[in-house]
């Protein structure tokens, strides 16, 4: 019988290495790449190791296989990751290294992966642990399975494989559940809180502008980040007209499509309208000290090495929290809640949802007038988004850009 080989670990200048004797008497050793999202510490290397050696010990793999007789599926997987330039390539990227390079499956020559192997490999995901020391989380799952099946997709038409496995074993995901089955119960910001944010001195005005535009009409943070003074028409009757045609995405920080690749025809809420008219007269230009062109973004940065560029998620969202604790919120929320927010209390009001609706997301058809809706469709959307009743209350005016205290 065989000598079962351990394997070991080499630690030098903060690097790990793992190593192992082969079976022809030479020594195998390769660095362990840093994973995704955790440290690259001594038990990230024993996961290494271990994959490593129980791969080899099995027959799966074997360096001193000349490569051109097999391709394993973390290769072809990590090829087929780096050849992608869709905006969330970079996070499937990450997920092949930390779901797919320590796994039971990473060794297999492709040709050989079948749907038992794949769903004993949603079993070992499974039984994962996080960072936060609990299971992996079933969203987590599924993105892994998700990128593992589109580039066995891409193995069929590569001729490598005659079928997909993965399809076969869907069933064996899980269910994405919150949880917290009621968190989402309070993900919802008041009338009063929102009143607030838009109107309190305490607050930068700079930020009040940005709240009341995220607040009133439902825009995700990238397609607010990448409003441009151009795509505000106030002419449009009986309300002025935000059209939503581009995002800043989360990934790359680039402008483009929409995440759906929508456009979406927004009325400006009277509050709104009051507010972005003093920005866009005095606000924008004591920042800037210009008046707005057309090709100007609405509320770029106005402070910092960043200032003029589009704002950022990450530090918005860290501000908006802060903010939230200056008028007396104990437990601040994601700016993402904005958008719940925002279709909730228009219904509470009395608006109809199916109508409301159009506002988020795309228009019911691409015919008839003002660009995908007729008179009569936008019309009865302006009417309903007028029903919200979210006012600013006395000060909170964006004629000085002054610090807030």
């Amino acid at each position: 019988m065989s000598q079962r080989r351990k394997g070991s670990i080499r630690e030098r200048d903060g690097k790990f290495y793992v190593g192992m004797r082969l079976r022809s008497g030479n020594w195998y050793e390769r660095k362990v790449e840093q994973p995704p999202d955790g440290p690259l510490d001594r038990e990230w290397a024993e996961v290494v190791r271990a994959n490593m050696v129980r791969a080899y010990n099995a027959g799966t793999w074997d360096p001193e296989k000349p490569s051109a007789e097999k391709i394993t599926v973390l290769q072809y997987v990590r090829k087929w990751a780096e050849e992608q330039t869709y905006e969330s390539a970079p996070k499937d990227r990450r997920r092949v290294e930390l779901y797919i390079a320590p796994s039971p499956i990473a060794f297999l020559d492709i040709t050989e992966l079948r749907p038992k192997s794949v769903a004993l490999w949603i079993g070992w995901l499974r039984e994962l642990p996080s960072e936060r020391g609990d299971k992996l989380s079933a969203s987590s799952v599924r993105n892994a399975f998700d990128v593992l099946q589109r580039a066995m997709n891409a193995a069929v038409v590569d001729e490598l494989v005659p079928t997909n496995p993965c399809p076969l074993v869907r069933r064996n995901l899980p269910v994405k559940r919150d949880k917290n089955p009621v968190a989402r119960d309070g993900w919802i910001f008041t009338r009063d809180q929102i009143e607030r944010l838009i109107s309190d001195d305490l607050i930068k005005p700079d930020r009040r502008v940005q709240y009341a535009i995220l607040f009133l009409t439902g825009m995700r943070f990238g397609e607010f980040a990448a409003l441009r003074w151009r795509d505000y028409d106030r002419t449009m009757q009986p309300l002025g007209r935000i059209t939503v045609a581009r995002a800043i995405k989360s990934v790359s920080g680039v402008e483009g499509r929409t995440k759906t690749e929508a456009i979406k025809r927004v009325p400006v809420h009277p509050t709104l309208a009051a507010i972005l008219a003093e920005w866009q007269l005095a606000g924008w230009p004591q920042a800037f000290g210009r008046a707005p062109t057309p090709d100007d973004y609405v509320l770029p940065t106005v402070r910092g090495r960043c200032k003029g560029k589009p704002r950022n998620s990450s530090a918005s969202n860290r501000s908006f929290k802060a903010d939230q604790k200056k008028v007396g919120m104990t437990a601040p929320l994601h700016q993402h809640v904005a958008r719940h927010s925002f279709i909730s209390l228009a219904q509470d009001d009395g608006g109809e949802g199916p109508i409301l609706k159009w506002v988020t997301h795309a228009p019911p058809n691409k015919s008839g007038g003002h660009d995908g809706y007729n008179r009569g469709q936008w019309t009865r959307l302006c009417e309903e988004l007028k029903k919200l009743r979210i006012e600013r209350r006395g000060g909170g005016k964006v004629l000085e850009m002054r610090e807030a205290k």
